[in-house]
C-alpha cells in the first residue's frame, strides 16, 4: 500500500485505489448512506450494517457520524466489515489525517483498531452504542461463519476487473443469506457480473446515477421468503439460538463471580436492569477471589478450538481492561508482559513451527532466547522462550467491584442469599431459597455459578467437574529471585504484588476442598523452579496462599448459551444422534428465556469479558462478536447431543 499524490491510498496488490479522488467522504454519504436511505430507515431502532471492505474505515466512521448527528442513547449500530488485508494503525492514522476526517470517533477507531490476527474483532465505542465487528480475512472463508442479520450491505471492495472472487456467485449468496427480508444493498458498481450475481441470489436490483462523473452504480432489495421450519443434518439446527422478543428488560442472574459480573455489566450496557444474587455477602468470594490472574494468549499449530477462542477472548480482554482503567485509573491492569518457558521438546517444536509458517505479529508473540529473557524479565530461566509483550495481570475481585461502580444504576447485588431452585412461569423465573421465598423474579435468568450450576434441575445434565486450584505467596523478602514479568509453562510466578510473588497454580480433579495445603505450595514451588533453576525461596519463612474451586467441562471449553428442554431434547434430535442425513430437523425447544455461563476453568481473563458480550448477544438478539463455529463449540447443547450419541441419560 502507498499514498498517491492526493494522499489518496492505492492498493499495490490491486492496483487500485481504496476511495474516489473527487471527494471519498462525498462518495461515502452518496453511495452508501443515501443510496440505503439509512437517516429515513434507522430511526428508533437498533440497526445492522454490514460491509465488505473496511479498508481504512472510511465508510464506518461516515455513518458514525450520520448515526450520531440525531442521537440515539436508546438504540445500538451494529457495523460489521469484512477485510482481507488490514492495514496498519499507523497508515490509518495517515490516511485520516489525508483525508481531514481526524476526530473523536476516529481517535477512537484508530485507539482500539486491533492486532491483524485473522478472526472476529469486536470493539465498542464507549457510551455511542456502537458496536464494530472486524473480521480480518478471506470474505469467502469469513462469510459461511457469520450467523447475522444485516439491514443494509456496504458492498465496496476493489473493482470487479481486480478482484473477481470478491463479487463472484458465492459471496453474492452468502450477501442474500445474512440480509432480513427487506433489507438493502448498495455498491459504486455497474458491472454485469455484480448484477446478474446478486439477483441470481435473489436481490431486486435497481441502477442509480452515480457518483461524480461514474455513469451508474447499483442498490439491491433483498426478496427473502420465510424461513423453512426444517433444517438439513449438516446445518445442526440443535445449536440454534432461540430468538426471543425483549418485552422487558430485567434478568437476574445467579452468581456474583466475574462471569456473573461482566454479564451484568454487558447487559447493563444495553440498558437493562440487573439483579445479581450469591450466597456470599460480597461478590467474588470463591474462585474470583484470588489476589491475581494472568491474561495470555494460547496458540496452537493446528488452531484447535481451545486456541481460538482463548487467542480471540485474550485479544478482547485487552480492550476490555483498558477500558475500565479509563473509566477507573486505580484498577490495577499491570500489562508487564510474559515469557513463557516451553514445557518440553515437543511444545517447543511446534511453537517454531506455528512462527515459521504464520504472520504472527510481534506484539502478539515473539521468539527470545535466554539472554533476551533475562534482560526482560532479570531471571535466567532454563530455555529460549516466546515472549508475550501485551500480557498482563489484574485482580478478579477488583474486576467485579469497578464493574458494580461503573454501573451502579442498573445493577442491584442481593448478597447472603442461597438459591435453592429455580421455577418458570408466566411471568418468567422465580429465584427461590431454601424455604420456598422468592429472592427475584424476572423474565430473563442466568445461571452463572461456576460447578454448582448442575444442582438446577433444568442443568442437571451439563457435564462440569470441580478443580481444585492453590496458589502460593510468597514474600519479597524470602525470594532470591525477582521478576519483572510473568513467566509461565506448566506453573507461574507473577511480578510483585504487594511485597509478594503470586506462583500457582495445582490443578486437582474432584476435590472441594479449600484448605491450604503445605504439599501444594512444594509443588508450585518446584515446578517455578523447573522454568527458574536458580529459584531459591527462604524456608525460613511461613508460605500464605488461597485455595478455590474451578469449574472445568469435559472438553474443557466453556459451557454459554441458552438451556434446551433436555427430555424434549433427546426425543427431537434421537435419529440425528445417529447421522440420519434423510431426515428434516426443527429448533431445540429451550426454557423461555434461561441460559447458562459456567465451567471457565483456569482461563477466566481470556474467555470470561468475551463470553459475556456472547451472553448479552444471544438475551439481546444481536450479532455476536464471533463466529459459527466457536459459538457451536460452546453451546450448552454439544452436551445433550453427546448424551445422546453415548446414549448417557
Amino acid at each position: 500500500m502507498k499514498f498517491n499524490e492526493q494522499g489518496i491510498p492505492f492498493s499495490l496488490d490491486y492496483q487500485d485505489t481504496y476511495y474516489s479522488v473527487s471527494g471519498p467522504v462525498e462518495e461515502s454519504k452518496y453511495v452508501f448512506i443515501q443510496a440505503n436511505q439509512l437517516e429515513h430507515r434507522w430511526q428508533d431502532k437498533n440497526f445492522t450494517i454490514a460491509e465488505i471492505g473496511f479498508g481504512f474505515g472510511m465508510n464506518f466512521l461516515t455513518s458514525c457520524h450520520a448515526w450520531l448527528t440525531n442521537r440515539r442513547n436508546r438504540h445500538q449500530l451494529h457495523y460489521i466489515s469484512f477485510e482481507k488485508h488490514p492495514v496498519s494503525k499507523d497508515d490509518m492514522l495517515q490516511c485520516h489525517k489525508n483525508l481531514g476526517i481526524e476526530s473523536d470517533l476516529s481517535s477512537m477507531l484508530c485507539e482500539n483498531y486491533p492486532l491483524p490476527v485473522r478472526g472476529f474483532h469486536r470493539i465498542h465505542l464507549n457510551q455511542q452504542n456502537i458496536y464494530l465487528t472486524l473480521i480480518h480475512g478471506d470474505a469467502l472463508e469469513y462469510l459461511p461463519e457469520a450467523s447475522f442479520e444485516a439491514d443494509c450491505w456496504y458492498l465496496d471492495g476493489f473493482s470487479p476487473s481486480k478482484n473477481q472472487e470478491l463479487w463472484s456467485q458465492d459471496i453474492a449468496h452468502e450477501v442474500y443469506r445474512l440480509t432480513r427480508p427487506g433489507g438493502t444493498f448498495s455498491t459504486y458498481s455497474a458491472a454485469s457480473q455484480v448484477k446478474n450475481n446478486f439477483r441470481k441470489a435473489g436481490f431486486s436490483i435497481n441502477k442509480h446515477p452515480g457518483f461524480h462523473n461514474k455513469r451508474e452504480m447499483l442498490t439491491g432489495i433483498c426478496d427473502k421468503k420465510q424461513q423453512k421450519p426444517d433444517f438439513h443434518h449438516r446445518e445442526k439446527s440443535w445449536f440454534n439460538i432461540p430468538s426471543v422478543p425483549v418485552k422487558e428488560k430485567q434478568i437476574t442472574i445467579i452468581g456474583a463471580g466475574l462471569a456473573g459480573i461482566c454479564i451484568a455489566a454487558a447487559m447493563a450496557r444495553r440498558n437493562w436492569h440487573v439483579t445479581v444474587i450469591d450466597k456470599h455477602p460480597h461478590p467474588a468470594r470463591e474462585g474470583s477471589g484470588n489476589k491475581n490472574a494472568i491474561l495470555m494468549p494460547r496458540l496452537s499449530i493446528d488452531h484447535d478450538t481451545q486456541s481460538q477462542i482463548t487467542l480471540s477472548g485474550y485479544l478482547y480482554s485487552l480492550g476490555y481492561f483498558q477500558t475500565i482503567k479509563k473509566l477507573i485509573p486505580d484498577f490495577h491492569w499491570q500489562q508487564c508482559g510474559a515469557i513463557q518457558i516451553p514445557r518440553d521438546q515437543k511444545q517447543q517444536q511446534r511453537m517454531r513451527q506455528l512462527i515459521e509458517q504464520e504472520n504472527i505479529p510481534d506484539d502478539l508473540l515473539r521468539p527470545v532466547d535466554k539472554e533476551q529473557i533475562k534482560i526482560l524479565c532479570g531471571c535466567d530461566c532454563a530455555d529460549d522462550g516466546w515472549y508475550i509483550p501485551l500480557a498482563g495481570w489484574t485482580a478478579p475481585e477488583q474486576i467485579c467491584h469497578n464493574l458494580l461502580d461503573i454501573y451502579k444504576d442498573n445493577i442491584e447485588f442481593i448478597g447472603n442469599r442461597e438459591v435453592s431452585s429455580i421455577d418458570d412461569h408466566n411471568n418468567g423465573w422465580s429465584v427461590l431459597d431454601k424455604q420456598n421465598h422468592e429472592i427475584s423474579m424476572s423474565r430473563y435468568l442466568v445461571i452463572a455459578n461456576a460447578s454448582n450450576a448442575t444442582e438446577f434441575r433444568q442443568t442437571r445434565w451439563c457435564r462440569i467437574f470441580p478443580k481444585r486450584g492453590q496458589v502460593t505467596y510468597l514474600s519479597k523478602t524470602s525470594s532470591n529471585i525477582h521478576p519483572l514479568k510473568i513467566i509461565c509453562s506448566d506453573a507461574y510466578i507473577t511480578p510483585e504484588i504487594e511485597d509478594q510473588y503470586v506462583l500457582g497454580a495445582s490443578f486437582i480433579t474432584a476435590d472441594r476442598s479449600l484448605e491450604v495445603r503445605e504439599s501444594e505450595h512444594r509443588d508450585n514451588i518446584a515446578r517455578v523452579k523447573k522454568m527458574i533453576p536458580s529459584f531459591e525461596p527462604d524456608n525460613s519463612e511461613t508460605i500464605d496462599g488461597r485455595a478455590a474451586i474451578r469449574a472445568v467441562s469435559q472438553d474443557r471449553l466453556p459451557i454459554v448459551g441458552p438451556v434446551a428442554k433436555a427430555d424434549e431434547f433427546y426425543q427431537q434430535f434421537a435419529e440425528a444422534a445417529q447421522g440420519a442425513t434423510h431426515m428434516r430437523y426443527g429448533s431445540p425447544v429451550y426454557y423461555r428465556g434461561l441460559y447458562v455461563a459456567t465451567a471457565f476453568g483456569s482461563r477466566g481473563l481470556a474467555w470470561i469479558p468475551l463470553c459475556a458480550e456472547i451472553m448479552a448477544g444471544m438475551i439481546n438478539d444481536e450479532p455476536l462478536p464471533v463466529g459459527k463455529s466457536l459459538i457451536n463449540s460452546i453451546h450448552p447443547n454439544r452436551y445433550l447431543m453427546k448424551n445422546l450419541i453415548s446414549q448417557k441419560f
